[in-house]
């Protein structure tokens, strides 16, 4: 068992601190989903200096991993976080996280987006937040085709898409339009997370 900790910095200077609990190790060897991306981190501080974005609101984390967005976004202000993920031994440490974190607001779902209504259970969403999930380009079409399903269902709501950006992002583009997809940049490079960039993603209905 294992802890990491993480502290971002809110537009008034306050810092916001995380802790990450693993049941696995944080060298090189640890299992992705159990290792925390420099685009989560990137999101959880974009998250945290633009609070109002989550205040209040129903979050749904996709790819969730380690959770750190979902757990930002819970620690500024979200009435209802759902970490989800295609690996269910996750499960417990996000629930060892938010414990740690004084998080009680929140749940865990499969969600395989090769397969995403075989587990997956229609509920409400204001916002749906995604780090580095596009990491291969095996999971381009799958992963867009998912968050074209849920945001379809929605209404107003949208999807916070933290990535690296990649010579294959061209396939990227064509994917989203083919399933109705729009992206906005909303946070560019930074010093801090070089060369991540975030996105605003919606379905144009």
């Amino acid at each position: 068992m294992g802890e990491q900790r993480f502290s971002f910095i809110s537009s008034s200077g306050d810092p916001l601190d995380v802790v990450i609990c693993s049941s696995g190790s944080f060298g090189s060897d640890v299992q992705y989903g159990r290792y925390t991306w420099r685009c989560a981190e990137a999101l959880s501080q974009y998250i945290v200096k633009n609070c109002e974005q989550v205040d209040g609101r129903r979050i749904l984390e996709l790819g969730a991993g380690t959770g750190l967005c979902g757990l930002v976004a819970s620690l500024c202000g979200a009435s209802w976080v759902t970490f989800s993920d295609r690996d269910h031994t996750l499960e417990g440490d996000l629930l060892r996280s938010a414990q740690s974190n004084g998080i009680t607001q929140f749940d865990f779902s499969i969600l395989d987006w090769e397969f995403p209504t075989r587990y997956w259970r229609p509920r409400p969403f204001d916002l749906i937040l995604a780090s580095d999930t596009l990491f291969d380009k095996r999971v381009y079409e799958p992963f867009l085709r998912t968050a074209a399903l849920l945001l379809s269902s929605l209404t107003n709501a949208y999807l916070l898409l933290s990535i690296e950006p990649r010579r294959s992002f061209t396939d990227i583009s064509i994917l989203m339009k083919k399933y109705s997809l729009c992206s906005k940049l909303e946070c560019g490079q930074t010093s801090c997370y070089e060369p991540t960039q975030i996105y605003r993603v919606e379905f144009q209905k």
